[in-house]
């Protein structure tokens, strides 16, 4: 299964190239994580890159959305830092976002969700919003 979806139209440009483009990685991650048992981000990676593993169930877009968004609970917005993990959710939000597109890949027992954002967030420095 594949979903896309583009929050703000990028100015100047068709949302269709972006969506595209990080569909494209999404569905090779996906195929990837078919074949392996490991379950890690790409180094060197020029998108930014959610992750999500399930075991036993089948999820849905919302869930896995709402997994990475709890991770809120550990963000401090005042002092832009963690107590715990919460990249997930900092990338979720991020405001920079033009583009995000996603592929889930299933196995026996296993749903591996990966989302993709254009431009990339998590950067040391900046705020997510």
């Amino acid at each position: 299964m594949h979903y896309a979806h583009n929050p703000v139209p990028a100015r100047g440009r068709s949302s269709a190239g972006p969506v595209d483009t990080i569909g494209r990685c999404a569905r090779d991650w996906e195929q990837r994580a078919n074949f392996t048992d490991s379950v890690m981000h790409r180094p060197a990676y020029p998108y930014g890159e959610n992750l999500h593993t399930i075991s036993g169930n089948a999820a849905w877009p919302w869930q896995v959305v709402q997994s990475g968004a709890a991770n809120a609970l550990t963000y401090d917005v005042r002092s832009d830092t963690c107590r715990g993990i919460c990249g997930p959710y900092t990338q979720i939000v991020w405001r920079a976002t033009r583009c995000l597109a996603g592929a889930v890949a299933t196995d026996a027992g296993r749903e591996v969700w990966v989302c993709e954002y254009d431009p990339r967030g998590n950067l040391v420095g900046d705020r997510p919003y």
